[in-house]
């Protein structure tokens, strides 16, 4: 029966002809129908403005109207789609009942076959998708064709327990009563139900658990066992990839699907699983696609009527962006957040209360550092001179330790896991810890652009004796916040050693490079070098790390090259430091981007360069 199904020709469609078009038109076939002037930006361009910012075709009208097409055509489609889904779901019904030993099911009867089938009508629905009164129909049939590519409920209990989903980094930022319970994910219970959406339900909600199956998949790769238990056809990077593609292609690059709360919310998680492959650019455009929506809906913290949920997601795709930023050293996308009041603030838990003041910091310091790559820009000394970024950089540390300040003292210390009962009670201590290892990462970022200078930067060389400010306070905060910094990286893979996460090596390998740089520097001062009593302890913290990096070198982990090579960077970087400490002159500066200069100049080859965000490259060479 499914050869026979699988052989039949679809329908045939009219093929579109040229027509004759009055002179002077060049409007396109939607346009025309929103009665909107068609513009193309650059003129060139084969699509026009606004089919490609909402992802319509873009057909001139050189051709037939491609809404004039037979009805009937859409109609049969649809009910095409309707009939295979409604099959599918018979077949399911039939043969994946619980067992009464609870035992698995096989695949074969567990899973559709005709996946691709149902790919390409969902595509083909995608397709006819246009405002009218049957739009709700059609985003019907989509859901529907989308919950027939879920996997069985007792697999995708499995999937979110094993790959611990519910228990990722970004879960602990949820606020506690908001948490989905962990129960949801028990594998003492397979039949219990893991929230998979019905077949009415809107197709963002069926993206959304695509996702969130696709991210569980994403850390099943990590451990050593193939979980035949999971039935999966392909393996698991596979499954996860095309879990996540089907989300994206067919819902979350539908503006029309996501502007809501929930599609932000999906979004979210979507760009998480971009951040855990370490592909962070990808994420930083679905934030900032995100984020545009939002202000366009109206999504703001500055909306005094808007939903806690609704407030919350803003928060979070406003601290994402500005973390990724500055990872990736980009400007923000939100410059005034609106954030509450310090009023209002103070009636929020002490770690929520942080977490917005890190987010308003580090819109703080990343506009510091924009502004002062413009002053490395040729011919803006005169234009920016006023500009003191030293003073900047000290009112923005004065505001880290009154931030530090506003929580009880008991909330800086580094919380451990051996004695949590629950799980809601173990992931409060991993949001403690992450709230505070940002804390001390945004004081690493804020002062190491100093840690390296040898005299003014933004000044006349002649006169930069007299006006260089002392970065010696820069050069003491650094060491004890790269120590907390590591110290609680090191904590959080102890209790999750196989967890994919990009955002944390990148934050330990900032710290890391920071320490090993500013005993580089200190070995320069001899015996008055203070920092030399703590070097064994500092360069023990640091081999963990590279021991961390070491272990995903050695693993599946999308991050895998990354660690190499990061990994690498930092074994280069501590024989540097141990030849440094034998006697060996070594200087460092900053070679600013695209230009081959730096605040130190030199003519030799630089025996390292490691990467700084906003600023360009660290260069290390013998001198």
């Amino acid at each position: 029966m499914a050869s026979t199904s699988s052989s039949t020709p679809g329908p045939a469609y009219p093929v579109s002809k040229r027509r004759k078009t009055r002179k002077g038109t060049f409007s396109c076939w939607e346009c025309k129908h929103r009665k909107r002037r068609c513009k193309f930006e650059p003129p060139s361009s084969p699509i026009c403005v606004y089919c490609q910012s909402h992802g319509s075709p873009c057909i001139s009208q050189e051709h037939a109207d491609p809404r004039s097409g037979s009805e009937a055509n859409i109609q049969h489609r649809m009910v095409h789609v309707e009939a295979l889904v409604s099959q599918l779901i018979q077949q399911r019904n039939r043969s994946c009942q619980p067992h009464p030993s609870q035992e698995l099911i096989p695949a074969q009867h567990c899973r559709p076959a005709p996946h691709e089938r149902i790919e390409s009508d969902i595509q083909g629905l995608l397709s006819a998708v246009t405002d009218g009164p049957d739009l709700t129909n059609r985003f019907q049939q989509l859901s529907g064709s989308l919950r027939a590519l879920l996997p069985h409920p007792h697999v995708a209990v499995l999937i979110l327990s094993k790959g611990g989903f519910f228990s990722l980094p970004f879960q602990t930022l949820i606020p506690s009563r908001k948490r989905p319970s962990s129960t949801i994910a028990n594998v003492e219970h397979p039949e219990t139900d893991p929230g998979l959406p019905i077949t009415a339900s809107h197709p963002i909600h069926l993206a959304r658990k695509l996702i969130q199956l696709a991210l569980g998949l994403q850390q099943l790769q990590f451990t050593p066992s193939d979980h035949p238990e999971l039935q999966l056809k392909d393996s698991t990077t596979e499954t996860s990839r095309r879990y996540l593609e089907l989300a994206s292609c067919h819902v979350t690059s539908q503006d029309i699907l996501i502007d809501s709360v929930d599609g932000l919310d999906t979004l979210l998680l979507e760009a998480r699983y971009h951040i855990n492959s370490g592909n962070l650019r990808a994420a930083w455009l679905i934030f900032r696609r995100a984020l545009s929506i939002a202000e366009t809906i109206g999504l703001s913290q500055r909306n005094e009527k808007a939903s806690s949920r609704a407030k919350f997601v803003w928060s979070q795709l406003v601290f994402n962006d500005r973390f990724l930023s500055l990872m990736l050293g980009l400007p923000v996308a939100v410059n005034n957040p609106g954030f509450s009041s310090e009023q209002t603030l103070d009636t929020y838990p002490p770690f929520r209360k942080l977490d917005r003041l890190h987010c308003v910091i580090a819109g703080r310091i990343i506009a510091r550092n924009m502004r002062m790559r413009r002053c490395d820009l040729p011919g803006q000394e005169t234009l920016e001179n006023a500009y003191d970024d030293y003073a900047v950089t000290r009112d923005i540390d004065s505001e880290l330790k009154k931030v530090a300040r506003s929580v009880p003292v008991g909330c800086w210390e580094i919380p451990t896991t051996e004695d949590a009962l629950l799980d809601t009670d173990k992931m409060d201590r991993i949001s403690r810890l992450f709230t505070q290892m940002h804390q001390y990462y945004l004081l690493v970022v804020l002062h190491q652009p100093y840690i390296l200078r040898h005299r003014g930067h933004h000044v006349d060389v002649a006169t930069a004796s007299s006006q260089r400010p002392d970065y010696a306070y820069s050069k003491q905060a650094v060491p004890p916040a790269c120590r907390e910094v590591l110290t609680r990286c090191l904590a959080f893979r102890n209790i999750r050693p196989v967890l994919s996460y990009r955002g944390l090596q990148h934050k330990a390998f900032t710290a890391a490079v920071a320490l090993v740089l500013s005993h580089i520097e200190g070995h320069r001062l001899g015996a008055s070098n203070v920092l030399e009593h703590q070097r064994p302890h500092d360069l023990g913290i640091v081999r963990k790390v590279i021991q961390t990096l070491d272990e995903l070198c050695c693993s599946s982990n999308p991050n895998r090259y990354i660690a190499i090579e990061t990994s690498t960077q930092l074994n280069k970087l501590m024989s540097i430091e141990a030849e440094a400490a034998n006697g060996i002159g070594y200087v460092v500066y900053i070679e600013e981007e695209g230009t081959g200069t730096g605040s130190t100049r030199s003519a030799v080859e630089p025996a390292l360069k490691l990467p700084m965000p906003y600023f360009g490259s660290i260069c290390i060479t013998r001198g």
